[in-house]
């Protein structure tokens, strides 16, 4: 985290760079829980909330430097340029130490999770190259030497005006709620000094002790007996991890682009319907685009396809080369880590992604009479459907969402309604249950 020293007239005031940010899906009470639970992943115990439509927060830390009272400086920026109606930015600023940079990224209104950085001028101009690189920003500040085109310089004064530094309460960054529980506890204990007198507490507080070590010593053991139960069940009852068996994204990815480009799209006057990889094999589709389409024409060029019964379409089918991972120490992640990554792909590279929620285990099917078939534990992991789909490389985009149990079944070429091609992936994604 990096401090900015601000002044304006005899008022002086610190920003604060280079916090961690996350987006929120909750309100009210489910909000204070969805940042306390950030706060303490992370260690932290500064927040500061921005957005209305999308809101999110950023963390900082007191050891690094963080007090009550420190502003934003992503907040502020986003603010000011979301005023000018540039809801996606891409900003690089001269900080006033030599060589220092902010970095600031602001996706649909969302500072994204690695959009508040301080760094040298060569990081941050390698950020700002390779996030301009997949294009979508309302407005990207730079300075002028690094010689981009469609891009404004500005200084970082002209964000910090005497009127944001006057009023500078929505970006001053605040203490992390105190947990409710955690509170009354404390509370309760002050309590039973006020009421208890010295003696009393201390022979309370003894007890307490003691009750709480041998409550603590029978739930370790109760989790030890537990695992040691827990490890030989799935050593016997486990089926075989499926994603080993799989190829890994950009890998299936690449085979099935590579099978496109040897086999082409075009055939003669015919129109390329679209075409996709699925169980190994590429098949690409034609239709008649007109009268003046002939079969002659088509089997001319494209000699192994193979015509509908209609005689309006055609499809050509070759395999694909996409070997299985093979990996079986991939670390499946937690279900809600991934979905927000995904959430933050997509708003950053303009990819459009759906996640479902974790499947269950289908409940057996006992019949009248019947007892219940003796069933094995589930298996120490969950699986979510999982859709995405790009506008640019498909095995660039597989490389970005690549993630540990991620596989990908079906690989969808298309055409938008802006003439662009279309990657549409679809898959399964394996995580912890």
């Amino acid at each position: 985290m990096k401090i900015i020293e601000l002044e304006s007239g005899r008022k002086r005031l610190q920003a604060v760079a280079g916090l961690v940010w996350h987006p929120l899906e909750g309100s009210g009470s489910a909000r204070n829980k969805e940042i306390i639970a950030y706060a303490r992943s992370g260690d932290a115990d500064l927040k500061v909330v921005r957005g209305d439509e999308a809101p999110h927060v950023g963390f900082a830390q007191k050891a690094e430097g963080g007090k009550v009272g420190q502003i934003s400086a992503a907040a502020v920026i986003a603010d000011a340029l979301a005023d000018e109606e540039r809801r996606s930015v891409l900003v690089a600023l001269r900080l006033p130490e030599p060589d220092s940079f902010l970095y600031v990224a602001v996706r649909d209104a969302v500072i994204l999770a690695d959009g508040d950085f301080v760094g040298t001028e060569e990081e941050v101009n390698q950020r700002l190259t390779e996030a301009r690189a997949y294009g979508g920003w309302d407005l990207v500040v730079c300075p002028e030497e690094w010689g981009f085109g469609d891009t404004e310089a500005r200084e970082l004064s002209s964000f910090f005006t005497e009127d944001v530094l006057k009023k500078p309460k929505q970006w001053q960054l605040q203490e992390v709620q105190v947990d409710v529980i955690r509170l009354a506890v404390v509370l309760g204990l002050v309590a039973a000094i006020a009421l208890g007198g010295g003696f009393g507490w201390t022979t309370w507080q003894k007890r307490k002790a003691e009750q709480a070590a041998a409550e603590e010593a029978q739930r370790q053991q109760a989790e030890l007996d537990a695992a040691e139960r827990g490890r030989q069940t799935v050593a016997n009852a486990v089926p075989p991890q499926p994603w080993p068996g799989m190829p890994l994204p950009a890998v299936f990815a690449k085979a099935c682009f590579d099978a496109l480009e040897q086999v082409g799209v075009t055939a003669g006057n015919w129109k390329l319907d679209g075409a996709g990889c699925e169980n190994g094999r590429l098949s690409v589709r034609w239709v008649k685009g007109s009268e003046a389409a002939w079969v002659s024409h088509l089997k001319a060029i494209r000699p192994n396809a193979v015509i509908a019964a209609d005689g309006l379409s055609a499809t050509v089918s070759v395999p694909i080369q996409a070997p299985a991972s093979g990996l079986t120490g991939e670390r499946l992640q937690d279900a809600m880590a991934l979905r927000l990554r995904y959430f933050d792909l997509a708003s950053r590279y303009g990819m459009a992604i759906k996640v479902d929620p974790p499947k269950e285990a289908p409940a057996a099917v006992v019949l009248p009479g019947q007892k219940p078939p003796a069933s094995p534990p589930p298996p120490p992991w969950a699986e979510t459907d999982v859709q995405a789909s790009a506008t640019f490389n498909p095995v660039q985009a597989a490389a970005l969402l690549e993630s540990p149990g991620l596989r990908f079944k079906k690989l969808v070429f298309s055409v938008n309604k802006d003439g662009l091609p279309q990657y549409q992936f679809t898959g399964v994604q394996y995580v912890r249950p």
